[in-house]
């Protein structure tokens, strides 16, 4: 110190570092991993669903991408509640403000790529209506009793 070649004893440093991470106030927060998971599906090529994301060009546009506080804003105005969902309009799009919107979880299951046939899919989101499930709830549950596995044995494993 006395050489003027330092400027503290380290908490110049640290103060500094939470002044950075206060730059957003958002870091931790659901929405934040909303954003950060948002980013690394359309920029990641090693994340396993990249054949959907990434490999198909889904991109986010700059306005989100660089900056966390103007999806927050959008957010915010477009109906986020923590619980809900970011969904793409139309899955063939990237994600922008003109193609995205918040959604439950069981609208977000309605919007995505189908994989079984039709008639099935219609049967199961009735069902899934019905019992206050997701669909996915519903096939887990038809496995389990179709496999003679109840909740107390899983959680049982002795």
């Amino acid at each position: 110190m006395r050489s003027n070649n330092t400027r503290s004893c380290g908490c110049l440093d640290a103060e500094s570092r939470r002044t950075r991470r206060r730059i957003h106030g958002g870091s931790g927060t659901p929405l934040y991993r909303v954003w950060s998971a948002m980013k690394q599906r359309c920029s990641n090529p090693n994340i396993r669903a990249a054949h959907r994301y990434s490999g198909r060009g889904i991109t986010v546009c700059a306005e989100w991408a660089d900056s966390f506080e103007n999806f927050r804003n959008w957010s915010v105005r477009h109906g986020y509640v923590e619980g809900k969902e970011l969904d793409r309009i139309d899955n063939n799009l990237g994600y922008s403000p003109d193609n995205c919107r918040w959604v439950t979880k069981l609208e977000n299951l309605d919007n995505r790529s189908k994989y079984l046939p039709l008639d099935l899919e219609a049967w199961l989101h009735e069902h899934a209506r019905q019992l206050d499930y997701t669909p996915y709830e519903v096939i887990k549950q038809a496995l389990e009793t179709y496999l003679g596995v109840s909740r107390t044995d899983r959680a049982d494993p002795s």
